[in-house]
């Protein structure tokens, strides 16, 4: 049974929209944190700009814990090609134990409620 400061951290992912996916479990890092569509593209079909939904430039971060401190981990940069978040995420998966899709917001934002509500509900095996 879950605790409450669990169902706490639960909730508020849910609210921030982000996702949280099982990963690798015998991988080094423990989270990967993909963050995007983080700039504005031009639509193929349109000539204004706008956010082109699940494509576009997205944000990748990798943490670990190390002597109780967060520490980046082997991956800290951008991916910019027309690439689907499916995609990235399923990537992802491969490289560390949990991972973060952030759809909207920034890590600034949200790094700190991702970091706690792995402490609290850390991956199974």
């Amino acid at each position: 049974m879950a605790t409450k400061r669990q169902e706490q951290s639960f909730n508020k992912l849910r609210a921030d929209d982000i996702g949280r996916f099982k990963g690798n479990s015998r991988s080094k890092d423990d989270i990967i944190v993909v963050i995007g569509p983080v700039v504005k593209l031009r639509h193929p079909d349109d000539r204004k700009l706008d956010y082109v939904g699940k494509y576009g430039m997205y944000w990748i971060r990798c943490y670990r814990k190390s002597r109780g401190n967060w520490v980046l981990g082997k991956f800290d940069k951008s991916c910019w090609w027309p690439i689907n978040a499916d995609k990235m995420v399923r990537q992802a998966k491969k490289f560390a134990k949990t991972v973060y899709y952030i759809p909207h917001g920034t890590l600034n934002k949200n790094g700190k409620a991702v970091r706690r509500d792995y402490e609290l509900r850390p991956p199974t095996r």
